[in-house]
């Protein structure tokens, strides 16, 4: 989800429909390449981050695409690539990020460097390499940015579009987001550096918060996640008493599709819900697209103290979806409010319709089933 008043970049204008189909096309070709040798090209870095939190499209003030290929396979890669005519292919070394590929137009021109020579062009594609051990998903081995996912967040990957072309990414693609770009749900980061004209940019970051609450330094912060569906008087209830656990009070709110995962699908939109919540004068803090299973490091970004939920969660979905922060951060349960819930609201809405068709009248009201 992205603010509606994000403040974009001027960059943001290059993304014009010629350029993204002209980099789309070379996603495409790497991504076949990798498929022909048997190595599935998974999204990477802030093209990964453009596929789950700008609509499988491409960061607006982005300027690249990252892939990445098993070290394994790479040099193949690469050769497949070398033998496209229409292709111009470097291998680049680089102390951060040690050996990697780099994959352009041969028709587009080189000449908007302003910082160091290059023999690639713009749009560009940068496949970069990780090695597999036991336990671990290493990206970028032997460079200095070299860094340890969890094997079972990344492996196997899973198909995806990502502007308009079938690759792969990470098999829980929001746990290596949260490695990667902590609070990236909720902060917008320009970066330092112009890929396009390879030089220094001026930073914007933007962190956001749809309640406008600002961030007390030192505060207490309680951490629950809801759907938030109808938002109803036991919601209300609910988060009064979570807030009153600490000094600060972030909601998680879920996606649709994360709802329709595990239940029926919401009515109200994710926008709809997390306005309705940001509105709740107990909230501190909205984070949008939150995770059912919580960890450890997504509630450390965010400054959590301890979690909370509604008493009615049975032990099986207590572990499911908390079971790696019992130890670290704690789960508080809170007397779920009788007598009032979506589902019972949709009953009654239902209940109502039936009524006014039997009667072919208008609706008259229904009271709550327990007062």
């Amino acid at each position: 989800m992205i603010p509606p008043d994000l403040p974009l970049p001027a960059f943001a204008d290059v993304w014009t429909p010629a350029t993204r189909a002209r980099v789309a096309g070379l996603v495409a070709r790497v991504a076949e390449a990798a498929r022909r040798v048997g190595a599935p090209a998974m999204l990477e870095a802030g093209s990964l981050l453009g596929y789950a939190r700008h609509g499988g499209r491409i960061i607006p003030w982005d300027d690249d695409v990252d892939l990445l290929v098993e070290d394994a396979a790479f040099a193949r890669v690469m050769d497949v690539l070398a033998d496209d005519r229409d292709l111009r292919v470097a291998i680049v070394d680089q102390e951060m990020c040690d050996q990697y590929g780099n994959v352009s137009w041969r028709s587009d021109p080189i000449g908007l460097d302003v910082g160091f020579p290059r023999a690639w062009g713009w749009p560009f594609v940068d496949v970069f390499r990780f090695s597999l051990t036991d336990a671990h998903v290493v990206l970028y081995p032997g460079g200095r940015s070299q860094r340890a996912l969890d094997a079972d967040d990344v492996l196997p990957p899973m198909p995806a579009s990502f502007e308009g072309v079938p690759v792969h990414v990470p098999r829980r693609t929001d746990r290596v987001l949260d490695a990667l770009f902590p609070n990236w749900r909720i902060e917008f980061d320009t970066g330092v550096w112009d890929h396009r004209r390879e030089g220094p940019r001026d930073r914007t970051v933007h962190r956001w918060n749809p309640t406008g609450q600002p961030i007390v330094a030192g505060s207490r912060v309680v951490y629950t996640d809801m759907c938030a569906d109808l938002f109803h008087a036991g919601h209300v209830n609910f988060l009064r008493q979570a807030r009153a656990l600490g000094d600060r009070l972030v909601v998680g709110i879920h996606s649709d599709e994360t709802i329709a995962s595990y239940k029926g699908a919401p009515v109200m939109t994710m926008e709809e819900r997390v306005a309705v919540v940001a509105a709740c004068r107990y909230v501190d803090q909205v984070v949008p697209d939150a995770p059912l299973a919580v960890s450890p490091r997504y509630l450390d970004a965010l400054g959590v103290h301890v979690v909370c939920h509604a008493d009615e969660l049975d032990p099986a979905a207590r572990d499911r979806m908390y079971g790696e922060i019992l130890a670290t951060h704690g789960l508080e349960l809170i007397p779920y409010t009788r007598g009032i819930s979506t589902r019972e609201l949709k009953e009654r809405v239902l209940a109502r319709t039936r009524v006014a068709g039997q009667s072919g009248s208008p609706p008259t009201p229904v009271g709550r089933s327990n007062q």
